[in-house]
């Protein structure tokens, strides 16, 4: 018996007498677990043991939205006995995640979690995969530098094609950059999968910019350790010496060049965004007369047709260019995006083949010529569709690629 105050009517107290205070009896428990046992779903699986707890005592659960434990997903009229998951939920969930739940000793957490020690084993791929081939350069060697442009000797810059140079030219060593806590593995492999946020183009782009940082930086005794990161003088400085000599949209492309190769090595790059943005409009406005290309007529198929007549319709690389050049103004094609820049610049899954061809309807029932351009500016993951119509004439497009095929 325990003992409590009662207030009188009369304004006085009295002692009453109550039952010994219980943390829930059992019927109120046995109704309360087999109630909640319908919402709240089997997750985990447990491995088999032996009950731990007394049968008569009990430890009140405490509601809670965030689940701290296995406990907590499991009915609360369970029992230590291994158990199946009983919804399609948790078979998925224990099969994309396989985790083992044990129970530990008293003193220490009631469960613990075993996981795989590979993410490969989670998300079923594996990592560090081989990344795709670009254009094959092994046949390509590099060049002697221009007079006007060679840097001094450096084991930091290697001779190497202008494509390469933002990935192999290093900075200094006594630079620190973002990556020097990482194991040498995913210092390697950050810039290697980098590299591809830019497209290959830009590489020889970005890379003949860099050459000509480093001859500025030769030229103004700039030492190593000032040229990674830059400060802003200096590339205020290297713009200025740009200006009026290249074209602004060059300088612009140079000075991103060096911006991408901080980037890559993880040299912090932190500049006054104002004073650059009127630096190169500057430039812009600077830009040499000699730079600047005068406005062209455009193409016409009267032109096209008056072209037709100084090329040999029976030689092989004539009868390619006209093709190339009627198929591409009637689908309004990015030459770039159509056909190959260099001899050796095919590339099976960006470059159009013959595979890509094929023929379809417009709503008129006119037979419609498409072909599917793998990669473009626009689409560069999924590509996109570009088509033509048979026209009438000598331009006539289906015309000149039969001729062609």
């Amino acid at each position: 018996m325990a003992t409590t105050w009662e207030l009188l009517k009369g304004g006085g107290q009295a002692e009453v007498g109550i039952d010994r205070l219980t943390s829930s009896s059992g019927a109120s428990t046995a109704h309360c677990s087999s109630t909640m046992a319908w919402y709240i779903q089997d997750m985990s699986p447990v491995r088999r043991t032996q009950p731990t707890l007394h049968p008569e005592a009990f430890t009140q659960t405490q509601v809670s939205s965030y689940l701290t434990s296995p406990s907590q997903l499991k009915p609360l009229c369970m029992s230590s006995i291994s158990t199946t998951p009983s919804s399609s939920l948790g078979t998925l969930m224990d099969t994309v995640f396989p985790t083992t739940w044990e129970r530990k000793g008293r003193g220490q957490d009631e469960y613990s979690t075993t996981r795989p020690l590979s993410s490969s084993n989670v998300i079923g791929k594996p990592r560090n995969v081989a990344l795709p081939l670009t254009i094959p350069s092994a046949k390509r060697r590099p060049g002697p530098y221009p007079k006007n442009l060679t840097p001094r000797p450096s084991l930091l810059r290697p001779l190497c094609l202008a494509r390469d140079r933002i990935h192999k030219w290093l900075p200094s060593p006594s630079v620190t950059n973002s990556h020097s806590n990482l194991p040498f593995a995913d210092q390697r492999r950050i810039p290697e999968v980098m590299i591809y946020a830019w497209e290959e183009n830009t590489w020889e782009t970005y890379g003949s910019g860099l050459l000509i940082y480093h001859v500025f930086c030769d030229v103004n005794g700039t030492p190593e350790s000032e040229r990674a990161p830059a400060a802003q003088p200096l590339l205020s400085a290297f713009v200025a010496s740009l200006a009026a000599s290249y074209a602004g949209e060059t300088i612009s492309n140079y000075f991103y060049g060096v911006r991408a190769w901080h980037i890559l090595h993880g040299i912090t790059w932190r500049l006054e965004k104002a004073e650059m943005d009127t630096m190169l409009r500057a430039a812009e406005k600077l830009t040499p007369s000699t730079s600047k290309k005068k406005p062209r007529h455009p193409y016409t198929p009267n032109f096209i047709e008056a072209l037709q007549h100084h090329l040999d319709l029976n030689v092989s690389l004539d009868v390619a260019v006209y093709a190339c050049l009627t198929t591409c103004f009637y689908a309004s094609a990015r030459l770039g995006e159509f056909a190959v820049c260099k001899l050796d610049g095919f590339n099976s899954s960006k470059s159009v083949s013959r595979k890509h061809l094929s023929y379809n309807q417009d709503q008129n029932n006119h037979k419609v010529t498409v072909v599917h351009i793998p990669k473009t500016k626009a689409s560069p993951l999924s590509g996109e569709d570009v088509f033509w119509a048979r026209q009438n004439g000598a331009t006539d497009p289906d015309a000149a690629l039969e001729n062609h095929l």
